[in-house]
C-alpha cells in the first residue's frame, strides 16, 4: 500500500488487512453470503490543505 505514498493508506498494515479480511469473512457467513459475492475495497483520505481521497478496488 505504499506505492502512493499515501500516509492514510500506509496505516493500513498488512496485519490490519488480514483482520478486517477475517471480519468480513465472519459476518458474510453469518448473512449466508461468501467472498465471492464480496468485493473489499479501502477508501482512505489523506487530509491537508486539500484532502485527498483514494479508493482502491479489491485492495483485502
Amino acid at each position: 500500500m505504499t506505492r502512493t505514498g499515501s500516509v492514510a493508506l500506509q496505516a493500513v498494515s498488512p496485519t490490519k488487512r488480514a483482520k478486517l479480511r477475517a471480519l468480513a469473512g465472519a459476518f458474510l457467513g453469518r448473512a449466508g453470503l461468501g467472498l465471492p459475492h464480496a468485493r473489499l475495497d479501502l477508501v482512505a483520505i489523506d487530509l491537508g490543505r486539500a484532502p485527498v481521497l483514494h479508493h482502491v478496488q479489491d485492495a483485502l
